[in-house]
């Protein structure tokens, strides 16, 4: 199949980036992830009615089974407004990797997810001044590219109070010190231009008297980008990158967080409610 052909050849090409790694290191390191969008119709028991992906057409049939099948059989704490459960429109972002098995077949996993949509309405946090930060010279010129998981923690007055890199995935390989200093080069242009970010912050709704808000963005560095500075056809290919490890900052308060939630399932870009999301997943994300 030819979706296979390219995941294949794509992992073929990230181990030959490798400078010092040796190749079975590289191989553990290795993923290759397809981040598949779309929103879930949700009984006010939490069952699960209806499964819309975007784009459909794009994604392999093994794939498009797969979380059609898995999501059939989630089940969420129900969505309440006053405390009656109410039926839902659940918008959701997945994160699936493949991992090359010993007869040269892959397996597909879905691996981490996120459920609900971008803060866009008056009672979530929104952007005010968000401006990119610059790629770092000495990254740009090496060709290291990744994507940087912020999370904001968002003050009263709009201002981010502190930022701190939950994770850094690399689409690069190099020596272990050396993407070290990359995800350390990318991070830190991330926290920098992160801190100087203006939001505009709910003057109504249930989140309205919080002290802060906590907020994820990705930041993605890319060579192939669009004008906006966004890795292009995210959701029609499978990438390979190295993941990096996921840390919490200290101040960061998990409210009722799922175990299978993680900052790698969102899209390249947007604004996201980290913490009071109100949707909690009860079953796991994928059987066997």
């Amino acid at each position: 199949m030819q979706w296979k052909r390219w995941l294949g050849a794509g992992l073929m090409l990230l181990a030959a980036a490798s400078v010092q790694a040796r190749p079975s290191e590289v191989r553990k390191q290795m993923e290759a992830s397809l981040s598949v969008a779309g929103v879930l119709t949700v009984t006010p028991a939490g069952e699960v009615t209806a499964v819309g992906l975007d784009d459909e057409a794009s994604l392999p049939p093994g794939v498009r089974d797969l979380v059609k099948r898995s999501a059939a059989a989630w089940r969420f704490d129900p969505v309440r407004d006053g405390g009656r459960p109410l039926p839902t429109q659940l918008p959701m972002s997945l994160r699936l990797v493949a991992n090359q098995s010993g007869d040269g077949s892959y397996l597909i996993r879905i691996r981490s997810a996120h459920f609900g949509g971008t803060s866009d309405d008056a009672a979530s946090v929104r952007a005010q001044d968000m401006i990119p930060p610059r790629y770092p010279e000495t990254a740009f010129r090496a060709g290291a590219t990744g994507t940087v998981y912020l999370l904001l923690k968002v003050g009263r007055d709009g201002a981010v109070e502190d930022a701190f890199a939950e994770q850094v995935n690399l689409t690069v390989i190099d020596s272990e010190s050396r993407m070290q200093r990359w995800r350390d080069v990318l991070a830190n242009a991330s926290l920098q231009r992160a801190r100087s970010w203006r939001f505009q912050v709910p003057a109504e709704g249930p989140d309205a008297g919080d002290p802060f808000w906590v907020m994820r963005v990705p930041v993605s560095f890319s060579l192939h980008s669009d004008a906006r500075g966004i890795a292009s056809d995210r959701n029609a290919r499978w990438q390979t990158y190295v993941p990096g490890p996921r840390q919490s900052p200290s101040w960061r308060a998990r409210k009722g967080e799922a175990s299978t939630d993680s900052p790698d399932a969102l899209p390249d870009s947007g604004l996201f409610l980290a913490d009071g999301a109100g949707v909690r997943l009860l079953t796991p994300l994928q059987e066997g």
